[in-house]
């Protein structure tokens, strides 16, 4: 070593890098340090925040290649993103040097970006090669209308997960023409890319093909996945969604009002598909294809617009190696499943042969208005198997345990009570004034004990301490 060189401590090297690293990650305020979120944007490097006030941005997001956050401050119901006569996605993320994230907006009134005569994700889209994570964020009437329209609210050839995302009115459309393939994936389209969904609710989107002379399809009104790609949902909700053809075209082929996977691979936990719709000559409302996983899910209510013509099928028609667990499947057009490969503790409409099934009335609590709770005295409570319960791999309770079971239904409670699984996408939960489970004293319906649990044990003992007491006296 040098006479006058001077040796550093690894551990001091470690820390100084440490700090020389987040010293680079900067913090662009927008309005106050840049204008517009655009311009927070442009400026901003690799590992940078974005962070935006409360209001609403009258243009469109692109996020030049880069690997950053853009979060709001107030979170979407006080902050908007709205691309209105931008002509292209609300949002576009294309970067492959990392995640790119998006917190906290309402993102509305994009059109999609346009390749060729197809435009893809009219609120968010995702490219090739990025990655990307949608937390808390509202994508809400957006379209993608062109020839062929993908992803009305958001579209994926890269990766993307999204949290707590509400996905609504959007639409895919397509016009028609000699190349058209109609519209796909009213809320979320995704070709050859992986998707994950957790605590999100696809809700009133739809797919149309319309128009011209050639005839058109029209694919997943919530979701539509093809290609190679992969889907994991938990807890979410796709509902009021629809696949129409307009009723003078012919059809090149889709369905799946609530969801379309064509050569994918799909996990579903605690999902709820109800209330879809899809059009006569695509009569499958309710999920359509691909090799599929479900685990206590509730399929119901998934419809087709006028009369059912012959192989309607409006619960789920799979494609590849499907397995359905402690799952409810009930009250769709048509048949309620076509082709799975194994079936065990469901309850399928008319009966389904494997372990466990049963095949009466699962007692929704009131699903004419849409609440698909188990009502008292359903056969569906208790009847699940807890071995088929999935893990807990996205750590949903954030314990750090992700070989345990899912701690949650649909309704954010707890999934297993007392040992006892049910079956459908909610457990049912013995209503009391404290929250008190009644087989286990002290032990909230929502999984935690607190005073109100406390203030109950203490005034039943007391009551029962009084009723004792009267009965000694009478003796």
């Amino acid at each position: 070593m040098g006479k006058h060189t001077k040796a550093i401590p690894c551990g001091m090297l470690a820390a100084a890098l440490v700090i020389s690293a987040n010293s680079w990650a900067t913090v662009i305020n927008v309005p106050a340090d840049q204008p517009t979120i655009q311009a927070g944007i442009s400026a901003a490097t690799n590992g940078d925040t974005v962070l935006v006030a409360p209001g609403t941005y009258n243009e469109s997001v692109y996020f030049q290649f880069k690997a950053i956050t853009l979060r709001s401050s107030g979170g979407s119901d006080l902050t908007t993103i709205n691309a209105a006569g931008g002509n292209t996605s609300a949002v576009f993320i294309n970067s492959n040097a990392g995640q790119s994230s998006v917190q906290g907006f309402t993102i509305t009134g994009g059109s999609g970006a346009l390749s060729g005569d197809t435009r893809f994700g009219g609120g968010v889209r995702v490219t090739i090669g990025a990655n990307a994570l949608l937390i808390d964020c509202k994508i809400l009437n957006n379209t993608a209308s062109g020839v062929s329209g993908r992803g009305g609210g958001v579209d994926v050839t890269g990766s993307a997960t999204m949290r707590q995302c509400v996905i609504a009115g959007n639409v895919a459309a397509g016009v028609g023409g000699p190349f058209s393939t109609g519209g796909s994936g009213g809320g979320v389209h995704s070709i050859a890319g992986d998707i994950v969904m957790i605590d999100c609710q696809v809700i009133g989107n739809s797919a149309t093909g319309s128009g011209g002379f050639e005839p058109v399809g029209a694919a997943g009104g919530g979701l539509w996945m093809g290609g190679s790609g992969s889907a994991v949902l938990i807890n979410c909700e796709f509902r009021d969604n629809s696949a129409t053809i307009a009723a003078a075209q012919g059809s090149t082929g889709g369905g799946g009002g609530g969801i379309r996977f064509n050569a994918t691979t799909a996990i579903l936990v605690n999902c709820r598909i109800t209330n879809n719709q899809s059009s006569a000559v695509i009569p499958w409302p309710g999920i359509l294809g691909g090799a599929m996983n479900l685990s206590n899910c509730t399929i119901a209510n998934n419809m087709v617009i006028g009369a059912e013509p012959p192989g309607t099928c409006g619960g789920m028609l799979g494609a590849g190696a499907t397995a359905i667990y402690n799952s409810i499947i009930y009250g769709n057009a048509g048949q309620q499943l076509n082709s799975p490969t194994d079936v065990q503790f469901s309850c399928v409409q008319g009966g389904y042969a494997g372990r466990g099934n049963i095949g009466s009335d699962p007692l929704f609590l009131d699903p004419a208005n849409g609440d698909f709770h188990l009502a008292d005295g359903s056969p569906c409570i208790d009847t699940a198997s807890l071995a088929h319960v999935q893990a807990d791999a996205f750590d949903l309770d954030a314990d750090g345990n992700m070989t345990e079971r899912v701690p949650f239904d649909l309704a954010g409670l707890r999934r297993v009570v007392n040992g006892f699984v049910d079956m459908g996408a909610y457990e049912w939960q013995h209503e009391c004034s404290a929250d008190v489970s009644p087989s286990s004293p002290g032990v909230a319906g929502d999984g935690t004990v607190n005073i109100g649990d406390l203030l109950a044990i203490i005034g039943s003992w007391a009551i029962a301490t009084h009723a004792w007491r009267m009965s000694m006296a009478m003796m």
